[in-house]
């Protein structure tokens, strides 16, 4: 059992008693026990009520990596090496920067659902809540240098904006 399953089955915010997780994900209640303590170690918010189990309150929207893969306009897919995605790692964008050092090319993409030393920026402390904004680094290489990137940041915005509107998401809250 990983903490990701025991995730999965705990994100629609019901109460899942330990015998019902331990049968489910095929291990003793108290594994599951030690692994809601875990959960409570990345600041997630368990219920636990005795006669009733454990529910995560309003429950979560993970990543999922498969529905990820599977959304990639074939184009952009083939043009991404690295993909990986993370429960809980120091910083995406330290991440990517080791493995830049280590690999040569682009296209590497860092996903996580929690940042525990991420930077943002002049190096000030990001604060990132377990399973609550998107968090990520692209490596990306640009043979024109800094130069061609001017603007990037609106159109990034712009996109971002376009796929939510698509999505049914507008305004903001």
């Amino acid at each position: 059992m990983t903490i990701r399953s025991l995730l999965s089955v705990l994100a629609d915010g019901q109460f899942h008693s330990g015998q019902e997780l331990g049968a489910q994900l095929k291990v003793s209640r108290s594994a599951i026990w030690k692994q809601i303590r875990k959960l409570e170690d990345f600041g997630i918010e368990i219920y636990s009520v005795k006669g009733r189990g454990y529910r995560l309150p309003g429950g979560l929207d993970l990543l999922d990596a498969d529905l990820f893969q599977d959304g990639l306009d074939e184009t952009v897919a083939t043009q991404l090496g690295d993909v990986r995605f993370e429960l809980s790692i120091p910083s995406t964008n330290l991440l990517a920067m080791q493995q830049l050092q280590q690999q040569t090319g682009h296209g590497h993409l860092y996903v996580a659902e929690q940042q525990t030393a991420g930077r943002g920026r002049r190096g000030r402390h990001w604060v990132s809540p377990f399973a609550r904004n998107l968090y990520f680094s692209l490596v990306w290489r640009f043979p024109q240098g800094a130069a061609s990137l001017e603007g990037l940041s609106l159109a990034v915005g712009l996109g971002l904006s376009r796929g939510l509107r698509r999505l049914g998401l507008e305004g903001s809250s």
